[in-house]
């Protein structure tokens, strides 16, 4: 797995050790989240397309 956002903590160290990791099902859980996933996701395939 890749930490595609470190780059912005500059040449900090990150430790990801015994950091849980997160399953789609969990995080989504929460409608709010859900609804903001499916809006940003909507919004990049409309862009993809050329809308």
């Amino acid at each position: 797995m890749f930490d595609l956002t470190s780059e912005q903590f500059g040449d900090a160290d990150l430790s990801y050790e015994n950091n849980p990791e997160q399953f789609r099902e969990v995080h989504f859980a929460d409608p709010d989240k859900k609804m903001r996933y499916e809006y940003l996701k909507r919004m990049l395939l409309e862009r993809q397309r050329g809308r």
